[in-house]
């Protein structure tokens, strides 16, 4: 067994369940959290420009959920960020994600932030991100951000089950 095969059968565990009552993965032959992971994966790389859920992986410390956004980073030579301040600015300001690919953000709660829950549910979803760097005119561009978020508490995001664009683990 591969080392990235353990991290997505690692990570994806928590999503056994869900995948299993899920007649669209049924029907896909995917079966597992793993495979479902691995599709996401897969999705990022060949088709950047299609949205993807974000995902958001929460654990105590020292349970692993940072390997994945981790991991995926080494792939990458530019396109992976760090995604916290842009989503906490409040100007607004997000230039770091012009040609983001993968965004990660660790350890950092939105549960408070309103307009960092509005921010992520334009970025995750919309087929143009807005960009706004300091000092000059917003403009658009094609989306090509997909998000995972870390963190120990399931509390730290304002995102809930009910956002379809959403998989907690």
């Amino acid at each position: 067994v591969c080392s990235s095969d353990l991290i997505l059968n690692h990570i994806g565990k928590n999503l056994q369940e869900a995948v299993a009552n899920n007649g669209w993965a049924k029907a896909n032959g995917i079966l597992t959290g793993a495979d479902y992971l691995k599709c996401w994966v897969a999705s990022l790389l060949q088709e950047p420009l299609q949205p993807l859920p974000y995902l958001f992986l929460y654990g105590p410390q020292g349970s692993g959920k940072s390997i994945l956004p981790e991991a995926l980073s080494l792939l990458f030579t530019k396109g992976y960020v760090r995604a916290d301040t842009a989503l906490k600015s409040q100007g607004g300001f997000n230039g770091e994600l012009r040609s983001a690919i993968l965004c990660s953000v660790e350890e950092t709660d939105l549960n408070h932030n309103k307009q960092a829950a509005a921010r992520i549910k334009d970025w995750v979803t919309g087929l143009q991100l807005p960009v706004h760097v300091k000092k000059k005119t917003p403009f658009l561009v094609p989306n090509s951000t997909h998000w995972i978020q870390t963190d120990k508490d399931r509390k730290s995001t304002r995102l809930n089950s009910s956002h379809t664009d959403i998989s907690r683990m």
